[in-house]
């Protein structure tokens, strides 16, 4: 297996916060530029007769340009320390090299007793594949990109593992490709089963692909790390797998797997707060006749004036929450609107006058609740309806993203995105 580089991931995160460039750290540290390529990679780590003076001389250099570039408060940030003075910038940052270096070589001598290997049976594989994601968020890596061309939504792989689910996750990517005809014959159980997954692993951002594109194709790759190419038997079950750890295969198949994935039709999309209030997305949505909304932890209409976060300073930004404003009043007017609310949650509110809050301030779920009772009083399209929380799984419904559906697209909102810096916004395009 591939070595989870963190001293390379250290020394590249630096280089971001301060600017540094490539070759003005290799000429300081007296290497070709070819050298640091390397480092900041996992081809190659220093010497360890050589690294005592390479992170000297890196740190001094790295606490300079930080220092001289104003980019301290971003440091401070990044490592949450309080640091006020280039001496004990410099100090700070060569622990940091220090601790990533020991790290990657622990690791290095670790993985190179992991050859490839052949695994039979779906339970063994499951296993495996448990074993090694584990082992690199243990052994610190902050992002990981995996691809997977085996519908592991239809084969119960991951949402249904309760370790799995457990797991603390760094940013992970995961692009999936996902058998549409499935959902075609209207499988509640599976459009449930992928709800359910975008929920309950909210640290994750997940893209999925129809896979009609893939063929016979059968991948799970986490990029740069590790591949396991699956074998099936008739009844489309996992039979076995080959696990790949060379290098120079990996990257093969990663040219191959990418492609792949840029030929399938994208459907469902990771959206962050700034591209979810781009026109194409937000002013689509509201101009719908018939809408659906699931609320299951709070009251949170995607209305204008949360979803630009930035500063409304402009007159181009007043403009265009006051457009939308439009637009939703006319909706809420007009339209077919269908609001399905878990009961527990509207029985807080009737009751005991309690209101949850996911992700939005207090004040603004109960400006939501008086704009829907207003919208009723005018519109009688707007239809409430209460699912009973008792006829589904307590741990389902405390995860449950909040579904927001039109004529165009489904929208589902990420409660944990915005406190973490994820993407805060699955977009489900119509088929």
């Amino acid at each position: 297996m591939q070595m989870i580089n963190v001293f390379g991931d250290t020394l590249k995160e630096l280089k971001s916060i301060s600017g540094l460039k490539s070759v003005i750290l290799a000429n300081y540290l007296g290497y070709d530029v070819s050298y640091i390529s390397k480092w900041c990679t996992d081809k190659k780590l220093p010497s360890g007769r050589n690294i005592v003076k390479i992170i000297e001389d890196a740190s001094r250099i790295f606490a300079r340009e930080i220092i001289n570039g104003g980019k301290l408060e971003k440091f401070n940030a990044r490592y949450e320390t309080n640091i006020k003075e280039i001496k004990e910038l410099s100090e700070s940052i060569k622990n940091l090299l220090e601790d990533s270096y020991d790290r990657s070589k622990r690791n290095e001598s670790v993985l190179k007793k992991d050859d490839n290997k052949i695994v039979f049976g779906r339970n063994e594989i499951v296993s495996c594949v448990k074993d090694r994601l584990k082992k690199l968020i243990e052994n610190g890596a902050r992002e990981f990109d995996i691809y997977t061309t085996l519908d592991i939504l239809q084969m119960n792989i991951a949402y249904q593992d309760k370790e799995f689910l457990s797991y603390d996750f760094p940013r992970v990517n995961i692009r999936i490709g996902c058998d549409m005809s499935m959902q075609e014959k209207n499988n509640f159980e599976r459009v449930s089963s992928i709800h359910y997954l975008l929920s309950r692993l909210k640290k994750c951002d997940f893209h999925v692909y129809d896979n009609k594109e893939f063929g016979k194709s059968n991948i799970f790759m986490v990029k740069n790390e590790f591949a396991i190419l699956f074998s099936l038997n008739k009844d489309e079950e996992i039979d076995f797998g080959v696990f790949i750890n060379d290098k120079e295969v990996l990257e093969k198949m990663y040219s191959n797997i990418n492609n792949k994935f840029n030929l399938a039709d994208n459907l469902i999309e990771t959206i962050s707060d700034e591209d979810i209030s781009d026109k194409k997305y937000i002013m689509n949505f509201y101009n719908s006749d018939r809408f659906n909304f699931l609320f299951n932890v709070e009251f949170d209409y995607l209305r204008p004036e949360l979803l630009i976060k930035n500063e409304v300073n402009s007159v181009l930004e007043k403009n265009r929450i006051s457009y939308l404003k439009t637009i939703v009043d006319k909706n809420m007017k007009f339209s077919n609107i269908n609001i399905f609310i878990v009961n527990r949650m509207l029985d807080n509110y009737i009751y005991s006058s309690l209101i949850e809050s996911g992700h939005d301030e207090v004040k603004n779920i109960f400006k939501s609740l008086d704009y829907l009772i207003d919208s009723m009083k005018e519109n009688e399209g707007i239809k409430l309806y209460t699912v009973d929380s008792e006829k589904f799984d307590a741990e389902t419904m405390k995860y449950a993203l909040p579904v927001y559906s039109g004529d165009n697209f489904t929208i589902l909102k990420k409660y944990t995105a915005v406190s973490e810096d994820k993407s805060s916004f699955y977009v489900i395009k119509k088929p």
